[in-house]
């Protein structure tokens, strides 16, 4: 009975650190992957300097898309006229010596870029505040609506008053009008 007994009592000390073994196992994997999900969120910051992308936050201020894979690129055309003058959309927007925003200018063409690691749905108000110009229903920069100035907006020669609130797409052609 007692070789009986040593037998079963080996088998539950080996059965106990197998399954300590599974439990560490799974714990290295658990600390494995929440480190590699840090390092992708975190290291971005650390290493530029600016904060990270996060894929449930508003990436238009808070991420540079000076390197990395892009999941989102599109082209936008936007022309301005404030009282049947033509508005020059500088080239550069969003473009600084550390740091190129998701929404940003190249050139003094008036196309849009928006170059983005993550997809999100980027608005024409977007462009605006990385612009540091303000855009809604009632003003456009320096020109506000009045009883004698509107304010219009046509998405690919169709009218829209969703201003600030339009979400880009891909080869979209905005015109803005302020004027009497």
């Amino acid at each position: 009975m007692s070789s009986k007994s040593s037998d079963k009592k080996r088998r539950i000390e080996q059965e106990k650190k197998r399954e300590s073994a599974i439990g560490l196992g799974v714990v290295v994997i658990i600390v494995v992957l929440l480190g590699g999900a840090i390092w992708y969120f975190v290291a971005p910051a650390v290493f530029s300097g600016h904060p990270p992308t996060t894929p449930t936050g508003d990436p238009t201020l808070t991420t540079c898309i000076n390197e990395g894979s892009l999941a989102m690129h599109i082209h936008v055309r936007l022309s301005i006229t404030v009282n049947g003058q033509p508005v020059d959309i500088p080239a550069n927007v969003g473009v600084d010596a550390t740091c190129t925003r998701p929404v940003h200018t190249h050139d003094d063409t008036g196309e849009i870029h928006i170059e983005s690691p993550v997809v999100y749905p980027f608005t024409l108000g977007d462009f605006f505040t990385v612009w540091g110009k303000p855009f809604d229903n009632t003003q456009i920069m320096t020109y506000k609506v009045d009883l004698a100035h509107s304010l219009r907006m046509a998405v690919n020669g169709i009218p829209n008053n969703q201003f600030q609130n339009y979400v880009l797409q891909d080869g979209d052609v905005i015109q803005i009008t302020y004027g009497s």
